[in-house]
């Protein structure tokens, strides 16, 4: 085996690799440009023979069947992939917003581990689902929230703790998606959350949390009737101006109408 830095030719390579172990989350997905400008920070490693693995750390491993002289390279092989600890808490972040999960062996709670972040000058709202129910917590006070009937909401407790732009529905959205995490985290003003990679937005502009600064965003129209609140509104009142019949699977289609 001969392990080496890489090298510009092998960008191709890496890039491949990058990107096909990003559909799960393994690897954040890069483009090529970026792939060649930081291509030393890579190494490639150069086997005949029998496939080797291992770990790196304690959580991620890698198993490597490559063998450069193959005459048929799809049989070549480097999966890689995470392995977490039962008693742990993964944290993954980007830009304003934050997400924990938690891993079976955890012996904390969602609520617990909501209430241990009172008080972090970063965390401005902490969001989860408890059942049928979801839960905002800021300062120390908790909302609790579900649709209602006719479009509207069922909510206990201080309404003003969500007093966002469209943040019960932004914030029920968020946690109905299937790959969310137990506890989403908006961040307060003036704090940026670096992702995976280290990178982040800070001195700059950047989005992700309930804040009026992090959603509101001037939209000009022109022809175009239709009220847009929504990012979901800018599609089917689109197809609407067109004259094209707004799938029923858009959010916004029962409130555009063809004109």
């Amino acid at each position: 085996m001969q392990v080496r830095k890489a090298r510009l030719h092998d960008a191709s390579n890496v890039y491949d690799l990058v990107n096909s172990l990003s559909g799960d989350g393994t690897l954040l997905k890069r483009p090529f440009a970026e792939i060649c400008e930081n291509i030393r920070d890579f190494v490639v490693v150069e086997q005949q023979g029998d496939g080797t693995g291992g770990a790196l750390g304690d959580r991620v491993h890698v198993n490597v069947d490559y063998d450069t002289q193959r005459e048929f390279t799809a049989n070549n092989n480097i999966n890689v992939y995470y392995q977490g600890l039962e008693d742990e808490i993964l944290v993954t972040a980007s830009n304003r917003a934050g997400q924990l999960y938690l891993r079976p062996g955890v012996g904390m709670d969602v609520a617990a581990l909501a209430r241990r972040l009172d008080g972090d000058a970063s965390v401005e709202t902490t969001l989860w689902r408890e059942g049928a129910e979801a839960v905002a917590r800021r300062e120390g006070e908790e909302l609790r929230f579900r649709p209602g009937t006719s479009d509207g909401w069922e909510t206990s407790g201080d309404a003003s703790l969500l007093d966002h732009p469209d943040a019960l529905n932004r914030a029920w959205a968020a946690l109905a998606n299937p790959n969310a995490g137990e506890l989403l985290v908006s961040a307060a003003e003036g704090w940026e959350l670096a992702d995976l990679g280290g990178r982040h937005h800070a001195g700059g502009g950047s989005h992700g949390s309930l804040v009026a600064g992090d959603t509101l965003v001037p939209l000009v129209t022109v022809g175009i009737k239709a009220e847009v609140h929504r990012i979901t509104d800018v599609a089917p009142a689109v197809l609407a101006y067109f004259g094209v019949r707004v799938p029923e699977s858009m959010e916004a289609g029962s409130r555009v109408s063809i004109m």
